[in-house]
C-alpha cells in the first residue's frame, strides 16, 4: 500500500524555493501562476510551529478526502502499489510543485486563495509526477500538460 508522508521544509529548503521562484517569475507571470516570496529575511519569518500545525490539518483533510486516490492512480499508470510520496510544506513559491525524480510534492501553506484545496493540490501534483515521463518523451507544452493532469484528476474523482 502506498504512503503519503508530510514534513516541513527546513530554512535551507525554503531558501532554495525562494531562489527558484525568483528565477521563474517571468514564467509564473506569463501563466498567471500565484506565488509568494518572503516579506522579510527568511530567518525572521520561519515558524516551524506554523508548518507543523498546517501538517496536522493536512493529514486530517487527506484522511477524510483521499478516497483511495493514490491506489487508483497507481493502477491507472500501472505502477507498483508500494509507491510512496513525500509532501513538503513550504511558506514560499507556487501553490504546489513536484519533483518526479524524488516523488516529492511541495505545497505552499501561505497562499490562502478562495479555492485553496490542499488535498486537490496534492492529487494534482501526484498526477504530474506520474505523467512527467510522457510529457518529456512527447515534448508536451505546459498548457497541454496542465490539461492532461486536470483531465486525469477529474476522471479519477469518483
Amino acid at each position: 500500500m502506498s504512503e503519503l508522508k508530510f514534513i516541513p521544509n527546513s530554512i535551507e529548503e525554503e531558501t532554495i524555493i525562494i531562489e527558484k521562484t525568483q528565477e521563474n517569475i517571468e514564467f509564473f507571470n506569463k501563466y498567471n501562476i500565484i506565488f509568494t516570496l518572503p516579506q522579510k529575511q527568511i530567518q525572521e519569518e520561519y515558524d516551524i510551529k506554523k508548518y507543523n500545525d498546517f501538517i496536522l490539518c493536512l493529514r486530517k483533510w487527506w484522511t477524510k478526502n483521499d478516497d483511495e486516490f493514490i491506489n487508483k492512480l497507481l493502477v491507472f499508470f500501472n505502477k507498483p502499489k508500494k509507491t510512496d510520496f513525500l509532501v513538503k510544506i513550504s511558506n514560499y513559491g507556487v501553490l504546489g510543485s513536484y519533483s518526479d525524480k524524488q516523488n516529492t510534492i511541495t505545497i505552499n501553506c501561505y497562499i490562502k486563495e478562495i479555492d485553496f484545496d490542499p488535498v486537490r493540490i496534492i492529487k494534482h501534483e501526484i498526477i504530474h509526477i506520474l505523467v512527467q515521463p510522457y510529457i518529456e518523451t512527447y515534448s508536451i507544452s505546459h498548457e497541454k500538460k496542465e490539461s492532461i493532469v486536470n483531465t486525469i484528476l477529474e476522471a479519477l474523482k469518483d
